[in-house]
C-alpha cells in the first residue's frame, strides 16, 4: 500500500511509462525502481556551505521532486547534522565538475524516494562532540528514529563512505526497498568516538525496533574496518521481517577474528562474495560468522551459495560459517536450504579473484575522478597492504582531506535546467530552453527525461540489457539436476549446465552421488533411494517397522508394520 500511495503522489509530476522505468540503467535490487527526483525542478549547488543560499541543506530542504546538481567542486564541512526528510530527490555527485565531498557531521537519508550517486561521505570526527546520533559519516535513518516517518524506495550507487567516527555507513531503525550498490565503506576511524576506546566500524545494516526491513547489497567494497565488515542483524525480540540479499561484495582486512557477521534472526542470502583477510586479520577457515544467535532458538536463517575466501574454494562445502568469535563450526541448523524471497532479487555473477578486483576497482565514487584518500583503499586490495585507519586521534581538517580542482567550476548553462550548453550542443537538445523534463520517446533512454540521460552519460551507464543464460545446477554430473539455478552473462564453471545439456531439471534427489537418479535401477534393502521414487525398495520376503514409505517389486510377499505407505510395482 505504501508504494501504491507513493506512486500516486507523484502521478502527475512524470508521465505514467516513467513510474515502471529503473532508477537509472544498471540500477538492481529492491530500490531499483525508486523514481528520485524524476520529473522535478531542478536546483543548482552554488557553493560550499553548510547552510544558506546556493547550499547543498537549503536544495535538500525544498519541498517537491528536485534533481540536485553542482556547479562547484570541493568539500562541504558541516557544521551541524544534515538528515534528508523531504521525499522525491536525485543528489548527482556526478555532475561536480571536480568532485563534492561532504564532511563534519553525520549525513542521514530519513524519507522515501532517494536517488545518491558518486558522493563522498568522510565525517573525520573533527566536529564530533559525543552525540550518539551522530556518528556515522551516513545513515540511513530508520523509521524508528525518525518519528515514525515511513523509509523506503532508497538507491545509492558509486558512493563513498570513509572515515566514520560510530558506523561509516549503516541502514538502522526500519527501513525498506534499499539498495546500496558498488560503493565502498572503509577507514572507520579507531579512536574519534569519545569514551568508548576502539570504534573503527564498516556497514551496519541492522532492523532493530520493531519496523520490517528489505535491503540489497550489491558489489560493495568494505575495507580496513575494525568489525563490521559488514554486520547484518536483526533483534529477534522485535518480531521484525529483516530480508538482505548480500550479493558479489568484497571484505577485505578486517581485525583478527572479526570477519563478516550475521546475528539475531536477520535473514540473509550470502551468494557469491569474496572475502580476503588483510595484514591485519587473523586466519581462520570460515568466511562468515554468526555474531550472537537469536533468542528464539536455533532456526534456518542464512542461505549459503558459492562464496570463496578464508577458507572456502569452489567445491568446498557451501556451509563454512563459524559460531560467534570462535573457530568451531557452526551447526548448520541454521543453513536455509533454498534462496530467501525478495521483493527484487539480486543477479549474481559466480565470484572469481578476477571479478573481486574488477569489483573493487568499480567501488566508490569515481566520477569526475576517484580522489587520493579513495585510491589508497582501492589499491590495497590488489597490493594487499593495510590500511587501517589506526591512529591515536581525529583526523586533521584540512590537511588530511583531499582537493579537488576546481577549473571547471560552475559550467555554462545558459537555461539553468541543469545540463550544461556544451553537452547539450553536442547531443541535440536545446541551450536556450530548460527542457531537463522532456521525456524521450524512443532509443535507449525512452522513458526517461532530458536531465536523467545526462546524469546517466556522466556515470558512464550501460543501456543495453545484458543478456543471460539460466544455468542449472548438476553437482554429481549425472545429467539431472535438483532444480537449483541461476541467470548469468557467461558460464559460471564446472557443476552448472544449460537445460539443453541436461536430462531432466528438478529431479535428482541426491545431487552428490552420480548413481542416484530417475531411471536409475534400484537396489531394494540398501537403505538408498536409488530411482527417486520417494523410499528405497523392500525385498521380497523382507519385513519393515517404521513410519516413512516402502517401494516394492517383485513376487514375494512383504510383512509392514507402519504408518507409512507401501508401494507395489
Amino acid at each position: 500500500m505504501r508504494l501504491k500511495l507513493a506512486l500516486l503522489a507523484i502521478v502527475l509530476l512524470v508521465p505514467a511509462v516513467a513510474l515502471s522505468l529503473d532508477a537509472f540503467p544498471g540500477a538492481v535490487g529492491v530500490g531499483k525502481n525508486t523514481v528520485g527526483g524524476r520529473g522535478g525542478a531542478v536546483i543548482h549547488v552554488t557553493n560550499l556551505n553548510d547552510s544558506g543560499t546556493g547550499s547543498l541543506r537549503e536544495a535538500l530542504a525544498t519541498t517537491g521532486a528536485r534533481t540536485v546538481v553542482f556547479d562547484v567542486s570541493g568539500n562541504i564541512d558541516l557544521t551541524s547534522i544534515l538528515t534528508v526528510t523531504e521525499p522525491y530527490v536525485t543528489i548527482a555527485g556526478q555532475t561536480s565538475p571536480g568532485g563534492i565531498a561532504v564532511s563534519g557531521k553525520q549525513f542521514n537519508v530519513a524519507t522515501h524516494d532517494v536517488i545518491i550517486r558518486h558522493m563522498r561521505f568522510r565525517a573525520g570526527g573533527h566536529r564530533y562532540d559525543g552525540n550518539d546520533s551522530d556518528g556515522d559519516s551516513f545513515s540511513v535513518w530508520g523509521k524508528n528514529w525518525n518519528g515514525g516517518i515511513d523509509v523506503y524506495n532508497i538507491m545509492i550507487d558509486h558512493c563513498s563512505f570513509t572515515w566514520g567516527v560510530d558506523e561509516t555507513m549503516s541502514v538502522t531503525g526500519g527501513a525498506e526497498n534499499v539498495t546500496i550498490q558498488n560503493s565502498m565503506i572503509a577507514g572507520g576511524l579507531w579512536y574519534s568516538k569519545l569514551g568508548t576506546g576502539n570504534h573503527s566500524k564498516g556497514l551496519m545494516v541492522s532492523g532493530k525496533n520493531n519496523y520490517d526491513t528489505e535491503v540489497s547489497v550489491y558489489k560493495n567494497y568494505i575495507a580496513h574496518n575494525y568489525d563490521r565488515s559488514p554486520l547484518i542483524s536483526n533483534p529477534d525480540a522485535d518480531n521484525t521481517s529483516m530480508l538482505v540479499d548480500y550479493v558479489n561484495n568484497v571484505s577485505y582486512n578486517w581485525h583478527s577474528g572479526l570477519r563478516p557477521s550475521g546475528g539475531g534472526d536477520a535473514h540473509i542470502n550470502w551468494i557469491a562474495n569474496y572475502m580476503k583477510e588483510g595484514p591485519d586479520s587473523a586466519r581462520a577457515d570460515f568466511f562468515m560468522q554468526q555474531e550472537y544467535e537469536p533468542a528464539a532458538g536455533t532456526e534456518p536463517l542464512f542461505y549459503v551459495l558459492d562464496n570463496i575466501g578464508t577458507g572456502r574454494n569452489i567445491g568446498d562445502s557451501q556451509w563454512l560459517v563459524s559460531e560467534n568469535y570462535t573457530s568451531v563450526l557452526l551447526t548448520n541448523a541454521y543453513q536455509q536450504a533454498t534462496r530467501w524471497t525478495m521483493t527484487e532479487p539480486l543477479p549474481y555473477e559466480t565470484m572469481t579473484s578476477t571479478l573481486a578486483s574488477s569489483i573493487v576497482t568499480d567501488a566508490g565514487a569515481t566520477v569526475p575522478i576517484r580522489d587520493s584518500v579513495d585510491t589508497a583503499y582501492i589499491d590495497s586490495f590488489d597490493a594487499g597492504t593495510n590500511e587501517m585507519e589506526d591512529g591515536a586521534g581525529d583526523k586533521s581538517y584540512p590537511s588530511d582531506w583531499p582537493t579537488y580542482s576546481t577549473a571547471n567550476d560552475n559550467p555554462i548553462d545558459t537555461d539553468s535546467d541543469g545540463m550544461p550548453d556544451t553537452w547539450e550542443t553536442a547531443n541535440g537538445t536545446n541551450p536556450s530552453i530548460a527542457d531537463d523534463d522532456t521525456v524521450i520517446s524512443s532509443g535507449d533512454y525512452a522513458g526517461y527525461t532530458n536531465i536523467e540521460w545526462y546524469l546517466s552519460d556522466l556515470a558512464g551507464d550501460t543501456t543495453t540489457t545484458p543478456t543471460t543464460t539460466r544455468y542449472y545446477l548438476d553437482a554429481d554430473a549425472d545429467g539431472y539436476s535438483p532444480g537449483t539455478y541461476q541467470d548469468a552473462e557467461t558460464d559460471p564453471g564446472p557443476t552448472w549446465y544449460t537445460a539443453a545439456e541436461l536430462t531432466a531439471l528438478t529431479v535428482d534427489c541426491d545431487d552428490s552421488s552420480a548413481s542416484v537418479h530417475p531411471g536409475v535401477t534400484e537396489i531394494c534393502g540398501n537403505g538408498i533411494d536409488e530411482d527417486c521414487s520417494g523410499g528405497d525398495q523392500l525385498c521380497s520376503g523382507a519385513s519393515f517397522t517404521g513410519a516413512g514409505s516402502v517401494n516394492y517389486t517383485g513376487a514375494g510377499s512383504v510383512n509392514y508394520t507402519g504408518a507409512g505407505s507401501v508401494k507395489f510395482q
